[in-house]
């Protein structure tokens, strides 16, 4: 699994799970009840806003070192990034900002985090 800014990439843990890939429909709909109590229902097709969701969980850790590397690119605005997934699907990206775009936790808690350091991650993108 990969994520590519057209300059650098970044490999991520191809056992990464995409948590809400079945939670998105193409066709998205707008429901408004009129003031005599009918509805207006309007469908159309949505291009882009799908979530990406990759998440870890408790088996799949990043190193320290990673993780800096994906905290700068998260710090970085109106970036856009080529996700390929393990199975070569490819998807144009940009990290979802609505809420945290990255939660990493240390797995083991300690002082001071070095670079071999392992956290468990979840990262949130979306396509544009």
């Amino acid at each position: 699994m990969e994520l590519d800014d057209g300059i650098s990439s970044i490999s991520l843990p191809d056992s990464l799970e995409w948590t809400d890939e079945y939670d998105w429909s193409d066709v998205q709909q707008d429901i408004r009840q009129t003031i005599g109590g009918g509805l207006v229902i309007s469908e159309s097709s949505v291009l882009v806003g799908r979530p990406i969701t990759l998440v870890g969980g408790d088996q799949v850790w990043i190193d320290k070192t990673l993780l800096d590397s994906l905290m700068a690119k998260v710090n970085v605005a109106d970036k856009t990034y080529t996700l390929t997934l393990a199975d070569a699907r490819t998807f144009t990206v940009k990290f979802e900002r609505s809420s945290n775009p990255i939660d990493a936790k240390p797995v083991w808690r300690k002082n001071v985090q070095d670079s071999n350091s392992k956290y468990t991650l979840t990262l949130r993108l979306m396509e544009v």
